[in-house]
């Protein structure tokens, strides 16, 4: 349980950056050279499945133990 717990809170952490960070792409308009595909969108869902998994790792905490 103590293993899930700094598990998601770390991974909690690593979305939050994550979010800032996509917010400051999504502001500079970065984009790829070529086909002009922008990052921000791709960064934001990275930041999202991160939070998605430290919810996934906070319920495995509060799951009841196997009998």
């Amino acid at each position: 349980r103590f293993a899930h717990l700094v598990c998601a809170g770390v991974m909690a952490f690593m979305a939050w950056q994550g979010w800032l960070k996509a917010g400051k792409i999504a502001a500079y308009a970065d984009a790829t050279d070529v086909l002009r595909i922008a990052y921000g969108p791709f960064v934001y869902f990275m930041a999202a499945m991160i939070a998605l998994a430290a919810l996934i790792h906070l319920y495995k905490m509060l799951e009841p133990a196997p009998r």
